[in-house]
């Protein structure tokens, strides 16, 4: 669990320290909650990574005990509207030099490690011209220096990345993965204020085996087996190989004691000697796991780069697909899913990039909407239905977990008619 309110308060501290290097006016600084369009707590690297949008267009993601990215509305190479080109054109009051000393005195002033590679010379990149009017931007990349193949810029391909209007001297953007620009020691400090570690919902792992109320029946998996098979096909699950009773890992398979989400119900969870999870409510499966899932209890330790790849699908087109298979394969009412937002639990990676393919995502219902309009609604406010681990390579669900009776009946009861 994150103590939202303080991780904040650090967040706003840290952005205030880094507006005293980088030039952020003339657009103010967020300093509250009022001053913040929205945020994003958690990633997959930290549970106390922040993602800012401020109301006015500044944007700040804090990783590791300080500021990663800066980004302003008023960035060239980031445009999304090409009509704003207009916007972008003048006459410089800068030298490409003069930039590169601007940029590099920057960073030399956001260092927090020396002990980390000193980075190299920058590539320059202008934006060239318009309709023969100069556009007075720089883009500068410093290469990749950190050898170690799990490094932040090996991940990114670079160390750092920075954006300058040259008829200013304003930084628009601003991008720093390399570890000299981390600090680790308060970044630890942060985890031991504001997090306390929790069972993650939707996790399988999570409960010990002490809770094993006594042993399930081969019969009773090898059923359990049949039904998680064919709610596999209707859901765009791909069970993997170890799909049978032989395949069962015993010492980890059971009757649970009661949960709280099923406080009457017979619990038979089943584990596959791959890892591959799923609970059985009554016979009726309720959540799942694939052996390859990211999101569990000790996602933050695991080895990235296994779970990097093509972004090809959009978590927005995927969500769709899922809510289109409730309704078509298990008689969800359009009405029950429509009233129920489903949202990344963390930032998602741009389609077309190289990344992280995995996509958390629940399934939410806000009961006090429409008292709060136009308002931040906390998470706390919320109810989730779903949660959902996509692939955003394959379009594959990789698990699902129904939090409540209100989404989880109908896919139980949809079981219960299924053919024997």
């Amino acid at each position: 669990m994150v103590d939202a309110t303080n991780l904040l308060n650090v967040v706003f501290a840290l952005i205030t320290n880094f507006a005293n290097v980088v030039a952020v006016a003339p657009l103010p600084v967020p300093r509250t909650t009022d001053d913040l369009h929205n945020y994003v707590m958690g990633s997959p690297y930290s549970p106390t990574e922040v993602y800012i949008r401020s109301r006015a267009g500044l944007q700040f993601r804090v990783r590791d005990g300080a500021v990663e990215l800066f980004e302003t509305p008023g960035s060239y190479f980031h445009l999304q509207d090409p009509e704003q080109v207009t916007n972008f054109l003048g006459t410089p009051q800068m030298t490409s030099n003069q930039v590169v000393e601007l940029a590099n005195d920057t960073l030399r002033r956001l260092v927090k490690d020396e002990t980390n590679p000193s980075l190299t010379h920058p590539r320059l990149i202008s934006a060239g011209r318009y309709r023969g009017q100069m556009i007075p931007y720089y883009q500068l990349t410093w290469p990749a220096v950190d050898k170690d193949p799990a490094s932040p810029d090996q991940v990114y391909g670079y160390s750092a990345r920075m954006e300058i209007d040259a008829r200013t001297g304003r930084i628009q953007f601003l991008e720093l993965p390399a570890r000299r620009f981390h600090d680790y020691v308060l970044a630890q400090q942060i985890i031991d204020k504001v997090y306390k570690p929790e069972v993650r919902p939707g996790s399988l792992k999570a409960r010990a085996r002490k809770l094993w109320l006594l042993r399930a029946t081969t019969n009773e998996v090898s059923r359990a087996i049949a039904t998680w098979l064919q709610v596999c096909n209707r859901v765009g699950m791909n069970p993997g190989t170890q799909t049978s009773v032989t395949d069962v890992n015993w010492e980890e398979t059971g009757v649970l004691e009661r949960m709280t989400e099923y406080p009457t119900g017979r619990v038979c969870r089943v584990t596959f000697n791959n890892s591959a999870v799923f609970d059985a409510v009554n016979g009726y499966i309720t959540d799942s796991t694939t052996a390859d899932k990211f999101f569990d209890d000790d996602f933050q330790k695991k080895d990235l780069r296994r779970f990097f790849g093509p972004v090809r699908r959009r978590w927005q087109d995927l969500v769709q697909e899922l809510d289109q298979a409730l309704e078509a394969n298990f008689g969800f009412p359009k009405k029950l899913v429509a009233s129920y937002v489903a949202s990344p639990e963390f930032k998602p990676p741009e389609l077309g990039t190289e990344s992280l393919t995995r996509c958390l995502v629940a399934w939410r219902k806000y009961p006090n909407r429409h008292l709060r309009d136009g308002e931040i609604i906390p998470i706390s406010e919320s109810q989730v239905g779903l949660l959902v681990e996509f692939d955003l390579s394959t379009g594959q669900v990789k698990a699902f977990g129904f939090k409540n009776d209100e989404f989880g009946q109908p896919f139980t009861r949809a079981q219960s008619e299924w053919p024997k």
